[in-house]
């Protein structure tokens, strides 16, 4: 007798999905510019850790230093980690029935 197990591979874009996670309750911040980050202090040197797409177009990105991305996206959202729901996406993406292995590749 076989056993087949199907196994599927999940690329989560890392840059953009912690900050995914939370707009996801926050649909009027959907057109916006936002980013994730433990500190909105526009003067401080702490880091962006996420960002959506619309914030990437002003050139914002993970690493950058806050008031590097304030200045160069002055409407920058920011917004605080939300850990409970990341863990409530991988616990959706953790299916009993399926293997799902999550893998990050940054280019």
């Amino acid at each position: 007798m076989f056993t087949c197990v199907l196994k599927y591979f999940i690329f989560p874009f890392q840059d953009c999905f912690f900050v995914s996670v939370i707009i996801r309750n926050f649909p009027d911040l959907a057109d916006k510019p936002v980013a994730v980050c433990h500190s909105n202090n526009p003067r401080g040197t702490a880091e962006i850790s996420s960002a959506n797409y619309v914030a990437r177009n002003y050139g914002v990105k993970a690493g950058m230093f806050v008031r590097d991305a304030k200045a160069c996206c002055p409407n920058l959202v920011i917004l605080p980690y939300d850990f409970e729901a990341y863990e409530e996406v991988y616990a959706f993406l953790h299916i009993d029935s399926i293997i799902i292995e999550l893998y990050n590749c940054q280019f």
